[in-house]
């Protein structure tokens, strides 16, 4: 084994092909083995090595892991019943676990057309498809087992809900409280995420110049998008439905506008992946970018008072003048003495433990220009000279 030390030296493309095709080989190798297990359980060989059931033979002898085992063994079986189910293993369209969950409802007359709707489907999507075969044949509903372990706390929380909500589930059922409780919930998330809501107000005219997307713009980019990250790659488009973003087609650095036709939702990780081939550098992890579409982030010497820390036109137009008179000059130019060495080196009388306003605060008035030139975007423009 060379490890990764040969997969370094290809190229982006070359890579992505080698990784295709060791996939490919291991799905053929995983149906042989699983082949091999069929034929070592039908003879009872595992008897001979020392082993009681096929199970720990997987285990102590082939030092399979337990899940491993379980789910080879089982389609090993599978298998010999229903040829055919190898051949979608062998093929990618079927998975191990979907095998698994197929299994049960695997008849002769049957198999090939349930196999044919799980062909190449998620394992959510194939849970779904299994419970609509077992759904209640009164209520035609499909029905699911859901198994969890709660905390004292949460306990005392469900019974409360219970007592909360007699009025209208007398019977205190679990499975309808958590149902309301979901329904809340989700309703509360959407309204958070996406601005959804029953009673929306008059549309009105957006701030397109904002760089978070107004309330109605977000509300018809999350119908249009379907609550789906919209990359599209060379295989289709990504299905991620969680950690959505707002992300803007031209981007907003560039000019790019908050309008519906300019905003589509991107998963975090493809939010960040095009900023960075759009700006060609490594860009601050999401939860580091402030959302704020008025305000950039401050830095953390930086106090929040200090009128510095404003970087739209709006914000500049609203700083105060700095005068000797004021007193409240002397904390605000330490602040942004102590994040900008330049106004340090050039402000020698100020002291760091003199918080009132002294004779010093005179001479910080004129060099504002040369505050304003070492970080930009946070006090007006110098004068022409």
């Amino acid at each position: 084994m060379g490890g990764a030390s040969r997969f370094n030296v290809l190229s982006d493309q070359a890579l992505l092909t080698e990784a295709a095709e060791l996939a490919n080989h291991e799905r053929m190798a995983t149906v042989d083995l699983i082949l091999a297990l069929a034929v070592i359980d039908e003879r009872k060989l595992y008897l001979g090595q020392g082993c009681s059931s096929m199970f720990t033979y997987c285990t102590q002898i082939l030092q399979l892991s337990e899940h491993a085992a379980y789910d080879r063994i089982e389609a090993a079986r599978l298998g010999r019943r229903f040829p055919i189910a190898m051949e979608r293993l062998a093929c990618g369209a079927l998975t191990l676990t979907n095998l698994r969950l197929l299994g049960p409802h695997l008849e002769p007359e049957t198999a090939d057309a349930l196999l044919d709707q799980a062909a190449f489907k998620s394992k959510y999507e194939v849970e779904t498809l299994v419970a609509g075969l077992r759904a209640d044949p009164e209520t035609g509903e499909e029905t699911y087992t859901l198994q969890i372990t709660i905390s004292g706390a949460m306990r005392e929380k469900l019974r409360e809900a219970q007592d909360l909500w007699r009025h209208v589930i007398p019977d205190g059922d679990v499975v309808k409280i958590l149902d309301k409780a979901l329904t809340l919930l989700v309703k509360a998330g959407k309204r958070q995420k996406a601005g959804a809501t029953d009673h929306p107000r008059p549309a009105r005219p957006p701030n397109v110049d904002a760089r978070r997307p107004s309330v109605q713009v977000q509300r018809e980019v999350w119908a249009r998008d379907g609550a789906q990250c919209t990359f599209v790659g060379p295989n289709g488009r990504c299905q991620e439905r969680g950690f959505l973003e707002f992300h803007h087609l031209r981007p907003y650095a560039a000019g790019g506008k908050s309008t519906t036709p300019n905003v589509c939702l991107r998963c975090r990780a493809h939010n960040q992946y095009e900023a960075s081939l759009f700006f060609g550098q490594d860009i601050p992890a999401p939860e580091a970018v402030s959302t704020s579409p008025e305000v950039a982030p401050a830095s953390p010497e930086v106090s929040s008072a200090a009128p510095a820390t404003l970087s739209t036109p709006e914000a500049e137009s609203a700083t105060p003048d700095v005068s000797p008179a004021s007193p409240e000059v002397s904390s605000a130019t330490w602040e942004v003495k102590s994040a900008t060495p330049a106004v340090s080196s050039a402000t020698p009388k100020v002291s760091s433990g003199t918080p009132e306003v002294s004779s010093a605060t005179r001479e910080v008035t004129p060099l504002s220009p040369d505050i304003s030139s070492a970080a930009p975007g946070t006090g007006p423009d110098p004068p022409d000279e």
